[in-house]
């Protein structure tokens, strides 16, 4: 029962090790005043680390493990790990930082055809954590978080370090499950935090 109480303590006081933090970088919250409409974008940059390596070394360490246990399966793991972008990253992100924001009546989507300025998310680094049903760390996701005007004018720069992804619930075995929170969680706070600033 003690050790059971003291794996408890221990995994609480990792998980609330990592925060999210928003600093801002460049630009005012006030230069965003008066938009409704934001276009958004993802982007990935092409120095983007997951853990310790870059995500081609990451990649490559990944698909040698799979073919090793099971040949084709490094291709079906790699395809897996670039679609979950687009399958469960973006969508995440997307609910929750409108979700948010609709209190100011504010709204950003990729398909937007008319827009006020333009949103976008590089993703520079990528945590994917683990869960091994007993010991679990959380993912985290860093990003900078650029908007700019029609003409591509830079109005307002964020750096959202280290926002924390993990199921409630204890599920999140798949790594892809776990980093989609972390956009999702990333972007609840994003909002928020433009919010409190009175951006918009």
């Amino acid at each position: 029962m003690k050790k059971t109480i003291l794996l408890a303590i221990i995994i609480a006081f990792v998980s609330s090790s990592f925060a999210q933090r928003v600093t801002q970088v460049n630009g005012e919250y006030s230069a965003l005043n008066g938009f409704k409409k934001l276009k958004l974008e993802f982007v990935y940059d092409d120095n983007m680390t997951v853990g310790k390596k870059t995500e081609k070394e990451y990649i490559a360490e990944k698909r040698a493990k799979y073919e090793e246990k099971h040949p084709g399966e490094g291709d079906k793991w790699e395809n897996g790990w670039k679609n979950s972008r687009k399958e469960r990253y973006e969508p995440k992100f997307e609910a929750l930082f409108n979700k948010v924001m609709s209190k100011k009546g504010v709204e950003a989507s990729q398909s937007v055809e008319s827009y006020d300025a333009i949103m976008t998310i590089h993703t520079y680094f990528i945590e994917p954590g683990f869960n091994v049903g007993i010991m679990k760390k959380p993912s985290l996701v860093s990003w900078y978080v650029i908007f700019t005007d029609k003409d591509g004018k830079e109005l307002l720069k964020l750096d959202s370090k280290n926002s924390p992804g993990a199921s409630s619930f204890g599920g999140d075995y798949d790594a892809s499950g776990r980093i989609g929170e972390s956009y999702a969680k990333g972007a609840k706070t994003l909002g928020k935090v433009l919010l409190k600033k009175k951006a918009f």
